[in-house]
């Protein structure tokens, strides 16, 4: 009796039925743990460099003098088309009032037109290219007369990647012939300047 019982359960029992309709979704579990920091992407920085140079006049009595990009003693300094390159010149320093074994600097953007003693003035000027800075000093007056003009002259070149000046930073405010305010503005930090030697 217990087999037939079985055996008749066997046979009532009909085929499966399609699945039912889907739950609702659950409460969301928490949040795991973040995962590691990536790498930092690779955009360019702005750099800030001095160097000296002295003036040389040509058979025409112009006076200029360069920098080959690649060739200065310690360091390689690599312009991209896209780089802009900003140069001041440096007119004068006192005793910071702050840090008595440290001057303050100041920088003029160039062009920078100087009065001459006696008349007539002196303009400092540059062009640049990816490979070559040229600077060059224009003057009505007799610039071997005036060796402070010509000989050991400091200049500031700040170096602003394309990518900053054209993508983060797309059509900066700020005043390029500022220098105080060229470096706020890229978060430059000038506190440490290296000196580029030039051949």
């Amino acid at each position: 009796m217990v087999l037939a019982i079985a055996l008749g359960h066997t046979a009532c029992e009909g085929d499966e039925g399609p699945p039912g309709p889907a739950g609702a979704a659950g409460a969301q579990g928490p949040a795991g743990p973040a995962g590691p920091q990536g790498q930092p992407g690779e955009s360019g920085a702005a750099r800030v460099l001095d160097f000296s140079v002295d003036f040389e006049a040509d058979t025409a009595g112009n006076y200029s003098t360069g920098i080959n990009f690649a060739e200065t003693e310690n360091f390689d300094l690599t312009i991209l088309d896209s780089d802009v390159v900003l140069v001041y010149a440096l007119a004068g320093a006192i005793d910071d009032p702050e840090d008595p074994e440290s001057s303050l600097l100041f920088w003029s953007p160039l062009p920078q037109t100087y009065n001459l003693e006696g008349g007539g003035t002196a303009t400092y000027n540059y062009a640049y290219s990816r490979l070559f800075l040229f600077l060059f000093l224009q003057s009505g007056a007799n610039l071997a007369d005036f060796p402070a003009l010509t000989d050991d002259q400091v200049f500031r070149l700040v170096v602003v990647p394309g990518d900053l000046l054209n993508g983060r930073k797309a059509n900066p405010t700020v005043d390029l012939n500022n220098y105080e305010e060229v470096i706020k503005y890229y978060n430059i930090d000038d506190s440490v300047v290296r000196k580029i030697q030039v051949k």
